[in-house]
């Protein structure tokens, strides 16, 4: 960690955070929202973990109208495949995902048998994911891959972190990947997560390939903001404790200075970038104008060790 930060300011601040476990409910909605895609087994994990309850219920509570989250939708498929195509492009072959929630794209992607994945979450996620993907495969007749691996981890904890990179390959390079976890995260967590992936690519070299470097004079932050759904984002705050507004990113230098506090530097590369399809618009079309946006705006960062 850089040395003008004070490990012990830190420490203060991260002790009076509200719990992460009170962000898990948000899996289920964002599982619900998967499931309108071709995602690979989107649509059983909703139905397995009923995630169709939380869905409503937030909805309900905002009283939306049904098409008020279609963008919603389409930016989860979107940042699903690119976060996979970007480390299927980066050719490493060992992945280290944080704050996994119920996607299951260990599952899919270890159906290649030269790469190792590390699925992790906190510990009612990684139980109720391990019993989850035991369903799904029982309904496919798939044997557990010996390459993937469910590990209950922090991304803020360096001991929980060890224990999952103890599957890899020392000589061999680390994807690190996560979707949706910064936005959640304080100022003061976010120096920690970049500390502690830095030390990881010291250690393994390799990449951090995320859609979280967002800020709030983006796209994304423009669609939370929304008086239309205004209500459903107050839901969310109230419920994990964690306003997204307040944790977002508020300008690209903010990123920039937060990389370079930890020596690291990053790439920005396009999500919608015409190498897949969204196939949730075929059941919940946006506007010409909403799909423009999304797809000017949302991006990947990837970053690695500075030269």
């Amino acid at each position: 960690m850089d040395q003008n930060i004070e490990p012990s300011k830190l420490t203060g601040e991260l002790a009076t955070l509200p719990a992460h476990s009170k962000i898990s409910f948000t899996a289920k909605l964002v599982a619900f929202c998967r499931a309108a895609s071709d995602i690979p087994y989107a649509a059983e994990v909703a139905k397995l973990i009923d995630a169709e309850p939380v869905y409503s219920s937030m909805v309900g509570m905002a009283a939306l109208k049904p098409e008020a989250l279609n963008w919603f939708d389409a930016l989860l498929e979107a940042r699903y495949k690119s976060l996979t195509a970007a480390v299927l492009r980066s050719g490493v072959t060992q992945v280290l995902e944080f704050a996994s929630g119920v996607a299951l794209r260990g599952l899919v992607m270890s159906r290649n048998p030269s790469l190792t994945y590390v699925e992790t979450d906190l510990p009612e996620i990684t139980e109720e994911k391990t019993v989850l993907s035991d369903e799904i495969r029982a309904i496919y007749g798939i044997p557990h891959p010996a390459n993937l691996h469910y590990r209950s981890c922090n991304i803020l904890s360096w001991d929980e972190i060890e224990t999952a990179l103890s599957h890899f390959d020392p000589s061999k390079p680390v994807a690190i990947i996560h979707e949706g976890l910064l936005p959640y995260l304080m100022p003061a967590e976010k120096e920690v997560v970049a500390s502690h992936v830095a030390r990881i690519l010291r250690e393994f070299g390799g990449v951090w390939i995320s859609p979280d470097f967002v800020t709030m004079d983006e796209a994304v932050g423009a669609f939370w903001r929304d008086s239309s759904i205004a209500g459903m984002t107050e839901s969310i705050t109230r419920k994990t404790g964690r306003s997204f507004e307040v944790g977002c990113f508020k300008t690209q230098k903010d990123i920039d200075q937060l990389l370079d506090r930890h020596g690291l530097e990053g790439v920005t590369v396009s999500q919608i970038d015409g190498s897949f399809e969204l196939s949730c618009l075929k059941q919940k079309p946006l506007s010409e104008v909403q799909l423009s946006e999304l797809t000017k705006r949302l991006t990947l960062m990837e970053v690695r060790l500075a030269r």
